[in-house]
């Protein structure tokens, strides 16, 4: 083995009061079990690798989203508002729905990984997103409009451990990988909305 890739994610950082993007030096706090696994992961990875004389870059992912995206009712805030609507039931946001985040289309995590493996770089590590901040109010409204107009969002009480904001300052893979987002949330939503009206899973 040469190179690694790790996949780690957003989950490592500590809230953000406001939702302006955060860099790679942003505060390591973790405020769920996954985000403290990721963090430690990330550690072994760039403690060992070096170590082992190979190259690792690490990629912190924001919110993925895209077709064929594996439904759990816990992640993927888009995949389970689609499924919810198409089957005519009201989706539930948690909290006041202010909650902002930064979504990010499966194709630009597929760039990102690709940049990665090609540098020549020993080491990195780096925000995958977009650096574009959409409330999960916004998300539910776009969703409904194109889905079943006549269907608004349930609020409930928001959920322990719940990044407020998680936007991606994205300067740093941007200036040493090329990586450039192409994917825009407004654009690319229909994709998904598509690939589960015609079934798929």
């Amino acid at each position: 083995v040469r190179k690694l890739v790790f996949a780690s994610s957003m989950a490592v950082y500590a809230d953000s009061p406001t939702p302006d993007p955060v860099r790679e030096d942003h505060r390591a706090e973790p405020l769920s079990p996954y985000g403290i696994a990721k963090l430690a992961a990330e550690k072994y990875c760039l403690q060992l690798a070096p170590e082992m004389g190979i190259d690792c870059h690490v990629l912190r992912y924001f919110n993925t989203y895209g077709p064929g995206q594996t439904f759990t009712p816990y992640v993927g805030v888009i995949t389970i508002f689609i499924r919810r609507l198409l089957e005519g039931q009201v989706p539930t946001i948690y909290g006041d729905g202010e909650q902002r985040r930064d979504f990010v289309y499966v194709d630009d995590i597929v760039s990102a990984n690709l940049l990665a493996m090609k540098s020549t770089l020993p080491r990195g590590l780096f925000n995958v997103g977009t650096g574009i901040a959409t409330s999960v109010n916004e998300v539910a409204d776009m969703l409904c409009r194109r889905i079943a107009p006549g269907i608004r969002p349930v609020h409930v009480d928001a959920h322990p451990g719940e990044l407020r904001n998680s936007i991606a300052d994205i300067g740093a893979i941007s200036t040493a990988l090329g990586y450039r987002p192409a994917g825009r949330l407004e654009a690319r939503i229909d994709e998904v909305v598509d690939f589960y009206r015609r079934g798929g899973t």
